[in-house]
């Protein structure tokens, strides 16, 4: 199956094209009087939305699926930057450790709690309750029975087809689908099971286009199923057939106007069976009803509400989010969301008929087909749905008041800050869990400051918990976003003080501040994230100085949105300037000292930041980045040069990370991350015991995502890359750690995206290169330095479907080399030359061996006078696995196949073949989640393969490229896996049930997912393996020379 070979390598090395997550909708005003005789928060604290209130003012919406979707060896337009930023000394690695929390559970998912009831969709007798920040859509029976849900709790993942990032409605069609609009600018239809049918709009993509949306809030359906979507920050209600076809727009889409044919910010909608249309034009603070009987000539019928006047007589509301029809009963009912209340109207008049009160912030209203009416409310601690039946009695509730879910110290709720104490005791603020937690070296919860999910504005609670620093007398300080605040609590937890006085720009005032630091003498800096500035404080918390000047600007002394701040031992400051793509370093006078990343230029490359949200600085002065659009952490040294990066990758993988907004380096110098939407904390070591890496990643470009090669020649180290953005590249080192380039744009051709083949042939250096567009060449040099490269053959070696050629080896003094093909008609050939000049190239074998689905060359190796070439072997359909075919001449029609697959087609590639200790050793790639093989034989003519290794060393997942390679006396095995990065086998006899693991985990790191066929090498007595890695840039690693015991047999 080729085009699953190429879709897995695509998957390998592609980018999703991804959008912004941008929310602007004007929400609900702050509410001036008590709520069922609860004091409310003030103006100044109170969030005007959730989607702005959960992911803050900067004009980059930071939390945004956009940073999440970064895949697992992504390339997109990181090319088109390049950058002058330095690089510092190769051999730096960080290695994955463990993880606190529970990846991707926030928190308990059950249905008896509602997490922010944002919209109510009615089925019949049953009602749907849909959760923005609990992100799901639960189902009950009119009885309060549960039934399903669609979404997992609180997870806010970006992939699967179940996501639901922040749902706000649904509602169902007449066929049992259920449709959920999202902020993630759709319309999902899901079937009655739960799964995903298809979408209006496109995911992550906001527009003003037809099929286009931007943060829809409301859908409904009206009689004959045409779909109504109410396009909140497009001011619009878009109607479609039920087929999905566009037919019409009410309101004049982009232009929020108050005539009667505008909206401005439309939120919840529903059509009667009169086709009646009824809109909540929530900022006009009016309900709009039109008729739709043609959609042709949709006509305008009445006005509730007074239009832009808001109030809280009977003829006025306040914010109106939601309306329901209730026809039987003569009602309409409307949630007049600030009035804390529901209006209830005469459904033939119009005329205001009586209130539902002691309520609180109404966000929606249902009716379903028994008359029971569900009214939402989202928040101020009552988390509840409540029922009442036709006689407006109260029923029953859905959902705990108080408790929007129910939570322990294992599940972090958005985790986005971290410190460290010297006891290496760990501090965690939940952003949207709205706690702080004190956890113990081992991730033992020792304390907990805040409720799960409850707002709070006392001393006890948050509203959004973010920064948290220590200061030298063990006190913990925690930014409390939304009040705005630093908490200030004792070891013990104990609250201490308040530094800030509320929302302004005085000195003692912030704007949605995020980050905070203690330096020297422990004075408090705080990132005071929309007023563009830091505020320094003295040990008492007396305003010291501003750095910055309040306006957001890209000069040396000036922010545009900082979001974190680190100090060093040494005094200087390190702000993470978010919006202006840097980090500001500051000398312990507050002096400018040097930018790291380039200011206003975002860009994934590594001479780039891309909104950097969390900073730290470890002891040896090297700075710590999170880097929220890249999903990763970059390091620099301590005079700003680039060492590494990890992530680059988005999901729930140990190399992966979603969106990582807090960092802390402990005493050991360990690493710890607040991997925000993963809901769990990761901790990194320093290096990797027995291996170092020898090169920076990628060679300081991560396009260059794979060492396709590696090959010793006249005494140094030659590497050969894949870089599908500016081409292949060759570089070379002599002591196996200062590398330079020789080649690094193709030979000059942009289309030779690899170098996929190294080989020494008669004192002279052969690089295979791969160029689907030109087809294969060969080039060589007697040098390897880069003035000095010849051109063999060009042109797939007279067929372009021969797009690389990635094998090369001698054989009774001849060079031979295969190739790899790109189509299924055409297999893969065999070439020879006696001297490897122009003109001197001779097929040996055509079409795969006479079978076309021979599609490449994958392994070589000389055994007892026999040439021994290893295939890749798919068709669309079928495999009958990679193929071994031998000859004793090498010459055209001597060539014996010696195996199918060992008898399995899942085998469909012999990626590794080795002599060692009297055996011919051949390993396996394989895709069926049953592991790698690995077989050998004597007399290898087809007799007697024996199997030495099954599923994969014992896992499964260890299905991805294997290879071979002797070294020391004894056979290794390096073996790829996609899910938790390649491992190192070894073995001193290759016998069955005698391999020791030398190495797991990618290196420590998940994104190290494989070894090339050619890519292990002995060299300088070492072992050197070059690694895939698409995310952070292909990786050489060198085993150390010293004693390393195995860590585990299997």
């Amino acid at each position: 199956m080729k085009w699953r070979v190429l879709a897995l390598f695509v998957l390998s090395m592609c980018v999703f094209l991804l959008a912004t997550w941008t929310v602007s909708a004007q929400g609900p005003k702050p509410p001036t009087t008590p709520v069922n005789g609860k004091a409310q928060p003030t103006p100044a604290s109170l969030p005007l939305n959730y989607n702005s209130l959960m992911d803050a003012t900067p004009s980059q919406d930071l939390d945004s699926p956009k940073s999440l979707l970064q895949p697992s060896m992504s390339i997109g337009n990181r090319g088109a930057l390049r950058s002058p930023q330095a690089q510092g000394q190769p051999g730096f690695s960080l290695r994955y450790v463990q993880s606190f929390g529970i990846v991707e559970v926030p928190y308990i998912d059950d249905s008896a709690h509602i997490n922010g009831a944002q919209g109510i969709g009615t089925d019949g007798s049953n009602v749907w309750i849909v959760e923005c920040p609990g992100r799901r859509a639960l189902k009950y029976t009119n009885t309060g029975n549960y039934l399903m849900q669609i979404g997992k709790a609180g997870f806010r993942d970006s992939v699967s087809g179940t996501a639901l990032p922040c749902p706000y409605d649904a509602a169902v069609d007449g066929s049992g689908n259920v449709w959920i609009v999202d902020s993630a600018h759709h319309a999902i239809k899901f079937n009655s099971s739960g799964s995903r049918v298809s979408e209006l709009g496109s995911t992550w993509n906001s527009g003003t286009a037809n099929n286009r949306f931007n943060n829809p809030r409301g859908i409904a359906f009206d009689p004959a199923g045409n779909i109504y979507v109410s396009d909140t920050n497009n001011h619009r209600i878009q109607v479609f057939t039920s087929a999905g076809v566009y037919t019409a727009t009410i309101g004049i889409t982009a232009s929020a106007g108050s005539s009667n044919g505008q909206f401005n910010n439309p939120i919840h909608i529903t059509v009667d069976n009169n086709n009646l249309l009824y809109v909540a034009d929530s900022n006009n603070q009016r309900v709009q009803i039109f008729n739709v009987t043609n959609l042709v000539a949709i006509t305008y019928v009445a006005t509730i509400g007074t239009t832009g006047v808001s109030g809280a007589d009977n003829a006025h509301l306040n914010s109106p989010q939601g309306i329901a029809v209730d026809i039987a009963h003569n009602r309409l009912f409307v949630a007049d969301a600030y009035n804390y209340r529901v209006q209830v109207f005469d459904y033939a008049t119009r005329a205001y008929s009586m209130t539902l009160s002691g309520l609180s912030y109404v966000s929606d209203v249902a009716v379903d087909s028994t008359g029971n009416l569900y009214v939402s409310e989202q928040w101020f601690d009552q988390d509840q749905v409540q029922q009442f039946d036709s006689s407006l009695a109260f029923v029953r509730r859905y959902g705990t008041v108080g408790i929007p879910y129910l939570t322990d110290g294992l599940h972090y709720h958005r985790p986005s800050g971290l410190a460290i104490a010297p006891d290496s005791s760990i501090y965690v603020s939940e952003e949207e869990g709205r706690r702080l937690l004190k956890l113990n070296s081992a991730g033992v919860v020792q304390w907990i400051k805040g409720e799960g999910g409850v707002w709070g504005y006392d001393n006890n609670h948050f509203t959004y918990a973010d920064g948290v620093a220590l200061d030298s007398l063990g006190r913990v300080y925690v930014v409390d976003r939304a009040t705005p605040r630093v908490q200030v609590y004792d070891s013990a937890g104990s609250y201490v003080a308040t530094l800030g006085t509320g929302q302004g720009t005085g000195i003692y005032q912030f704007n949605y501040p995020y980050g905070v630091a203690i330096g020297q003498g422990d004075a408090i800096y705080v990132a005071d994230t929309n007023n563009h500035r830091v505020q320094v404080y003295d040990s008492s918390r007396n305003y010291v100085m501003t750095i910055g000047t309040g306006i957001a600007g890209t000069g040396n002394n000036q922010f545009n949105n900082p979001r974190d701040i680190a100090t060093d031992a040494a005094g200087n400051i390190y702000v993470a300037d978010t919006n202006n793509h840097r980090i500001q370093v500051f000398n312990n006078s507050r002096v400018y000292v040097r930018t790291i990343g380039v200011s206003g230029v975002s860009g994934t490359d590594f001479g780039h930041l891309s909104y950097p949200v969390a900073v730290t600085v470890d002891a040896s002065g090297r700075t710590y980045v999170g880097d929220s659009y890249g999903n990763r952490i970059m390091v620099f040294d301590n005079t700003g040069a680039f060492l590494t990066t990890i992530g680059n990758s988005g999901g729930n993988r140990t190399g992966q990370m979603r969106n990582v907004e807090g960092l802390a380096v402990d005493p050991a110098g360990n690493l710890y991350l607040a991997d925000k939407e993963n809901h769990r904390i990761t901790k990194w070591a320093i290096g990797v015991p027995g291996w170092q890496q020898v090169n920076i990643n990628g060679f300081g470009d991560r396009n260059n995502g794979t060492i396709y090669t590696l090959a010793p020649f006249n005494g140094q180290l030659y590497a050969g890359t894949y870089n599908g953005v500016t081409a292949g590249q060759i570089w070379r080192t002599t002591t196996g750690s200062d590398w330079s380039s020789t080649i690094t744009a193709g030979f000059g051709l942009t289309q030779n995206v690899g170098i996929p083949a190294l080989y020494t042939f008669n004192n002279q250096l052969y690089a295979g290169v791969r160029s689907d567009a030109l087809g294969a060449a060969i080039y060589r040099s007697p040098t390897g330095n880069s003035s000095d490269w010849t051109q063999v053959l060009s042109g797939g070696l007279g067929d372009p479907t021969n797009a690389g050629v990635y094998r090369f080896i001698g054989f009774k003094n001849q060079l031979y080399a295969g190739s790899y093909t790109i189509t299924n008609t055409h297999g893969t050939e065999v070439w020879r030359s006696p001297s490897g000049d122009t003109g001197t190239w001779t097929h040996v074998v055509l079409n795969g061996f006479g079978d076309p689905t021979n599609w490449m060359i994958r392994s070589a190796e000389v055994y007892n006078d026999y040439l021994y070439l290893g295939t890749g072997n798919s068709t669309a359909i079928t495999s009958t696995g990679g193929a071994i075919f031998r000859s004793g001449t090498g010459n055209s029609g001597d060539w014996a196949k010696v195996t199918d697959g060992f008898g399995d087609p899942t085998n469909y590639i012999v990626s590794g073949l080795v002599s060692f200790n009297g055996y011919l050793y051949a390993s396996t790639t394989r895709w069926d989640h049953s592991g790698d093989q690995v077989w050998r034989c004597q007399v290898c003519n087809g007799t007697d393969w024996q199997k030495v290794v099954d599923n994969g060393f014992g896992n499964p997942l260890n299905e991805s490229v294997s290879f071979l390679q002797v070294f020391n006396g004894e056979l290794y095995c390096v073996v790829g896996n996609f899910t938790t990065g390649l491992e190192v086998w070894r073995s001193r006899t290759g016998n069955l049930g005698e391999w020791s693991l030398v190495s797991a985990g990618g290196f420590g790191n998940s994104n190290n997912s494989q070894a090339n066929y050619t890519s292990v090498i002995p060299f300088n007595n070492a072992l050197y393996v070059g690694v895939v890695n698409g995310s952070n840039g292909g990786q050489i690693w060198q085993l150390l020379n010293q004693l390393y015991l195995p860590l585990i047999l299997r």
